[in-house]
């Protein structure tokens, strides 16, 4: 939940592409998933929203700096996806978004998958909404 893991996650993603520059034709792709509550904010959340907004930061930072090695670093923020939540988790986003259902898993893991091809290479430090129309920036 905290952005912390996933600076030690960036860090060794970059530290391989620093020991293979010399095989440019290698693209990496990161991404940070975040969290839809750090756009809309979260009643009782706080810790939540702050951990959320920081990995978006966290991305454009990572993208800036790592974009000339030939990394991509994106972030990925899910809406309302099916699913059992954990019983840590707040009580979530009530009704359904604009598109009239909630997402399922893999439109999520469909689009992680798409950023992370090296046609992607030229999209980096972007946050994509994959939330049905809940928040549109």
């Amino acid at each position: 939940m905290s952005a912390r893991g996933s600076g030690f996650i960036s860090a060794g993603v970059l530290a391989v592409r620093h020991r293979t520059d010399f095989y440019p034709e290698i693209f990496f792709g990161g991404v940070n998933i975040g969290g839809v509550s750090a756009h809309l904010g979260a009643a009782g959340r706080a810790h939540v929203v702050t951990a959320k907004s920081g990995l978006v930061g966290l991305t454009r930072g990572l993208a800036s700096e790592f974009a000339a090695h030939g990394v991509t670093v994106n972030c990925v923020v899910p809406g309302k996806i099916g699913g059992q939540r954990s019983h840590t988790a707040g009580k979530g986003i009530e009704g359904a978004p604009p598109v009239g259902r909630e997402g399922v898993p893999e439109d999520v893991a469909d689009l992680i998958h798409n950023i992370c091809r090296p046609q992607a290479s030229y999209m980096t430090g972007q946050t994509i909404h994959v939330s049905g129309g809940l928040f549109m920036p």
